[in-house]
């Protein structure tokens, strides 16, 4: 709302004069003065925590600690370790058929290290060796089947065949023996008889596999490769432990 024109606005009552216009006059103030400049207690000032007396700071140097000296260690020759490696299932399958197969492999004229190899690749180092219906241990090492020449005992076992290069499962009759040292006997006298070409490309496996697959020992057309596969890991693994406390030789 507009006030009347001439008429004056009365003074807010809570409007005051400033303290230095109405003792000293007009643009005059008052001169400012500290209670530490009178004799005026802290209490009555307000301002104790500013006129706490402050402590002059120490010009005195500090000690400087003494350095600490660490001693050179003493230079020691480094100690001769022998790395002993912990037999593994594969290990503890060539230790058992070490002597068997060297034994057998004389007679044969072969490094034992492909009959190893051999015996490996057909159990999966004595994991999947060929076990009857209840269980019981064949010992056949070499996948040797019963022919109807055979007269001993025998086991029946579903087996991966391979008919131009497709995989098939089959259930076959395969040889079983009384231990493993007349597996090998038997595996000796069939490559004797059947596979002596196999004898004469004994120098490598792979051309020793190569041989039997040939003449029809197996029927994976990967059987040489995987033989020379496996003799390479049984001969790093004899040389291992022969070097290594409890040789297997």
């Amino acid at each position: 709302m507009n006030e009347p024109a001439g008429e004056a606005l009365p003074l807010s009552p809570s409007w005051r004069r400033p303290a230095y216009l109405g003792h000293q006059g007009l643009g005059e103030k008052p001169a400012i003065r500290h209670a530490a400049s009178r004799d005026v207690p802290l209490a009555q000032t307000g301002h104790a925590h500013h006129a706490a007396p402050h402590s002059p700071r120490s010009t005195q140097a500090r000690p400087i600690p003494p350095p600490v000296v660490v001693a050179e260690p003493a230079t020691q020759k480094p100690r001769e370790v022998t790395v002993v490696h912990p037999p593994s299932a594969a290990d503890g399958f060539l230790e058992n058929l070490a002597g068997v197969a060297r034994s057998t492999a004389e007679v044969l004229g072969l490094s034992p290290h492909l009959l190893l190899a051999q015996a490996a690749l057909e159990t999966g180092w004595g994991r999947k060796a060929i076990k009857d219906a209840a269980g019981q241990e064949s010992f056949n090492l070499f996948g040797i089947k019963a022919s109807k020449h055979w007269t001993g005992k025998t086991v029946e076992v579903t087996t991966t065949e391979y008919s131009h290069g497709v995989p098939q499962k089959k259930v076959e009759s395969f040889r079983a023996y009384g231990s493993y040292a007349e597996s090998f006997s038997d595996y000796a006298r069939l490559i004797k008889n059947r596979y002596g070409e196999a004898m004469a490309h004994g120098a490598t496996a792979e051309g020793f596999g190569r041989a039997l697959q040939a003449n029809g020992y197996a029927t994976d057309p990967k059987y040489a490769q995987k033989i020379a596969r496996v003799a390479q890991s049984v001969a790093y693994r004899m040389a291992r432990r022969s070097s290594s406390p409890g040789d297997m030789a």
